[in-house]
C-alpha cells in the first residue's frame, strides 16, 4: 500500500466563485508508480492544469485541453471539446501502447468520457480516470465497469483528514487488451 502526505501548500486549485473542480497534486502523484509504462497523455479536461504538471513532472509528454482555455506560466491548456470535436489529429500521439487519456472528467459528462476515451485508446492502450468512488453504480454505467473486461484497476485513496468534507473518489483504469476481474488497490493519503 502506497503513502503519501498532501502538501497544504499545494492546496486545492480551485478559488473562490469558481464552479469548477480541480483535483490537488496529489491525485496525480498517487497515479504515478501505476502508469510507469505510460510516455505519452491526452488530459482532455485539464482546467488549470494540475494534473498536467504533476505529469509533466513525472516526465510524461502530455498534451491538454478543456473547454475553457487557460494559460500561466507553467502551462496553457488549449480550447477543445473532448465530446464534440473528433481529435483524429491527436491519435498519433496516444494510439501506442505507451499513450493515454488520462483526466478528471465532469461527473455530469462521465459517461461520455468514458466512451469516447475507450473508442480513441488504441489496441494495448490505457485510459484513467478519476471519478466519484460510487460512479461503478450509476444508473447506465454498468457497461463501462461490471460488464466490461478492460477494466483493470480501481485505486482508491484512503483520506485521512482532520475535517471530513472530502468526497470519495478513485481512480478506475481500463487498459484494453486486459481480460479479467479489476485489482483494486489502496493507498493512504495524510494531510501534513
Amino acid at each position: 500500500m502506497e503513502h503519501h502526505v498532501l502538501d497544504p501548500s499545494r492546496g486545492r486549485l480551485a478559488t473562490s466563485g469558481d464552479s469548477g473542480y480541480y483535483s490537488d497534486p496529489w491525485v496525480t502523484e498517487i497515479l504515478l508508480p501505476y502508469i510507469t509504462h505510460i510516455n505519452r497523455v491526452l488530459e482532455p479536461a485539464a482546467g488549470r492544469g494540475g494534473m498536467v504538471k504533476v505529469l509533466r513532472e513525472a516526465g510524461k509528454s502530455v498534451w491538454c485541453g478543456d473547454i475553457i482555455p487557460y494559460k500561466d506560466d507553467s502551462v496553457t491548456v488549449d480550447k477543445h471539446d473532448f465530446i464534440r470535436e473528433s481529435w483524429r489529429y491527436i491519435h498519433k500521439f496516444i494510439n501506442a501502447a505507451d499513450g493515454a487519456i488520462i483526466t478528471s472528467p465532469p461527473v455530469h459528462l462521465v459517461g461520455a468520457f468514458i466512451s469516447k476515451a475507450l473508442s480513441m485508446a488504441s489496441e494495448k492502450g490505457t485510459v484513467c480516470m478519476w471519478l466519484p468512488s460510487d460512479v461503478d453504480m450509476g444508473h447506465g454505467l454498468q457497461k463501462y465497469f461490471a460488464d466490461n473486461p478492460n477494466l483493470y484497476m480501481i485505486l482508491k485513496p484512503v483520506v485521512q483528514l482532520r475535517k471530513p468534507t472530502w468526497k470519495p473518489r478513485s481512480w478506475f483504469l481500463w487498459r484494453k487488451g486486459y481480460w479479467g476481474p479489476p485489482i483494486t488497490m489502496y493507498s493512504i493519503v495524510d494531510v501534513a
